[in-house]
Order: C-alpha cells, then sequence, then structure tokens
C-alpha cells in the first residue's frame, strides 16, 4: 500500500453520503462539546444519533477503503469530532505545528469536513520540497514528531511549498500521518471535521 495524500471527489457527489454528512452535522448541534485544547480547539462528546450517522458514514467509506486503498478489511481505531476555534493569532501549539504523527505505514488517517474550508477558514496543510510531500519515516517509539523549526528554516528555500487543503462540507482526504502536516488557524470562522484513524483489520 502506497498512499501519501489522496482527496476523494467522488464522495461530493453521492447524494447518501452527503445526506449522512449533512445529518451528522445535525446531530452534533444536540452534543455537549468539551475542551480539547484549551482556547484553540473543542471536542463534541457526541451521543446516540451522532453514533448512529457515524455508523451509517462507515458503511459508505470503509468498503471504499477496503476495495481502493488496503485490499483487505480495514478497522476504525480512532474517532474525533473536532472544531479549531476562530482566532486573530497563529495557534502554535498542538495540531498546528509542523509534525509528523509517526505511525506504521499500514495507519492512515482520513479527514473529513463538516464546514466549507476556503481560504483562512483552517484547512490542514501539508509540506513539499522539490515537488515532493516531505515524509518521515516511521520510526519507533509511536507518536509525533515536532518539526516546526525545520520546517520554519526553510521558508525562504525556493523548493519548498506549503498547500492547503481545502474544500466544502462533505470534503475527504486520506493521508499517510507519517507526512509532514499540521492545521491551519482559521482567522474567518471556526472549522469543523471529523478525524477517523484506520488500519487494516489483521
Amino acid at each position: 500500500m502506497m498512499l501519501d495524500l489522496k482527496q476523494v471527489d467522488s464522495f461530493i457527489g453521492n447524494k447518501e453520503y452527503m445526506s449522512v454528512i449533512d445529518d451528522t452535522v445535525n446531530s452534533l448541534k444536540q452534543d455537549p462539546m468539551i475542551q480539547f485544547v484549551p482556547n484553540i480547539s473543542l471536542a463534541w462528546n457526541y451521543g446516540e444519533e451522532t453514533k448512529n450517522n457515524l455508523q451509517r458514514l462507515y458503511g459508505i467509506i470503509i468498503p471504499y477503503m477496503e476495495q481502493q486503498i488496503y485490499n483487505c478489511p480495514i478497522q476504525v481505531v480512532d474517532v474525533k469530532f473536532l472544531r479549531h476555534l476562530k482566532s486573530e493569532s497563529e495557534h502554535r501549539e498542538g495540531a498546528f505545528v509542523w509534525h509528523t504523527d509517526n505511525h506504521p505505514a499500514e495507519i492512515l488517517n482520513i479527514i473529513i469536513y463538516l464546514s466549507d474550508v476556503g481560504k483562512d477558514c483552517g484547512g490542514m496543510q501539508y509540506a513539499s520540497y522539490d515537488g515532493k510531500i516531505m515524509k518521515q519515516e516511521y520510526r519507533e517509539p509511536t507518536g509525533g514528531i515536532v518539526l516546526d523549526g525545520h520546517i520554519r528554516s526553510l521558508r525562504n528555500d525556493s523548493k519548498f511549498k506549503t498547500h492547503n487543503m481545502l474544500g466544502n462540507k462533505g470534503a475527504l482526504f486520506i493521508f499517510d500521518n507519517c507526512i509532514t502536516h499540521r492545521a491551519s488557524t482559521p482567522t474567518l470562522k471556526d472549522r469543523d471535521a471529523l478525524l477517523l484513524q484506520v488500519t487494516s483489520d489483521f
């Protein structure tokens, strides 16, 4: 399995998928929120209706992942509904610094935007150098590695580029979490998203 980053555009045109996204957004309005990163991010403590919508979403996404990406059964190992809060100043901690999650290759991340994410709306970013996505090979122990200092040192290098992952509500991205990435600070409005982590089901 070789995948750095893929945007699945076909889901946006899927009426069933978009209906589940709309239902999920609506059910989250009834669910309480808790601090995830103080003053930066909130997480939903989601209830039964949202759980049911999540299962409906799995029924669409998981078969695609098994057939198009893994060629084997998979399982979801982590789920987060997160809201990144609008801010006038750049967030510089947690997911907002350049990093790699540093997991084995069979573990992939999926991010689904639950609000429209345009310029300055908190889209995820990834870095490339000389036309190739920057990536750290997995090494033990598992866990995030901060790369912020290194990335910031490349700002004036013409071969270095930052890419914004933008899209309307429902936009879905699959990525190897060993790529160099970060969450950007939303300055226009809060950004809502569902984050999933999946792996092959051995």
